[in-house]
C-alpha cells in the first residue's frame, strides 16, 4: 500500500509546514520484505523554495531468518528519515554526453497529483537497516543438536 501524502497546500508557500502521523500497511515482495507490522511514518513537511523537505521517524518490524539457527524472527525497525522532494520536473539529460551529477539529482520529485509517495524511500530505508547476518538472539547458538 503506498504511502501518499497530498502536498498541496504547501507548495505555494514557502516556509509553510504540514505534520503528518500515518499507520499503513505495506509489503515490499520484491526485496522479500515481509513487514510484520504497520508502518508508522511520523514527520514534518517543509517547503523550502524549490523543494518540499521531509523530516521524520519511520517505525515497523520485518521478518527475517536467523544467520545461525534459521529460525523465523521479527526484527523491530526504527530510523530517522530526511529526503527533499523537487517541486519542479527533473531536467531532462542532453544529448550523449555524461553528466556531472548534482545534489539536486538525488532529489525525489512531486508526483503530478500534488502528491508525495515515500514508499520507495521508506524501502530502501529499510533495506539499508537490515543487517547483513541477521540473528534473532545475541547468544543464539545455531541449530539444537539431536540428543
Amino acid at each position: 500500500m503506498p504511502i501518499k501524502i497530498d502536498v498541496a497546500p504547501l507548495l505555494n508557500s514557502v516556509g509553510r509546514s504540514v505534520k503528518i502521523d500515518e499507520v499503513e500497511e505495506a509489503s515490499y515482495p520484491e526485496d522479500n520484505l515481509v513487514m510484520t507490522a504497520p508502518v508508522h511514518v511520523t514527520g514534518k513537511f517543509t517547503n523550502v523554495g524549490e523543494t518540499i523537505l521531509f523530516s521524520g521517524r519511520v517505525v515497523t518490524a520485518v521478518r527475517l531468518n536467523c544467520a545461525r539457527c534459521l529460525r523465523d524472527f521479527d526484527l523491530p525497525v526504527d530510523f530517522e528519515l530526511e529526503e527533499e522532494y523537487s517541486i519542479r520536473p527533473p531536467r531532462p539529460p542532453v544529448g550523449s554526453k555524461e553528466l556531472k551529477l548534482t545534489d539536486r539529482d538525488f532529489v525525489f520529485a512531486v508526483e503530478p497529483d500534488r502528491t508525495i509517495d515515500l514508499s520507495e524511500v521508506i524501502r530502501q530505508n529499510i533495506l539499508t537497516e537490515l543487517p547483513i547476518q541477521p540473528l534473532c538472539d545475541e547468544k543464539c547458538s545455531g541449530p539444537e543438536k539431536p540428543g
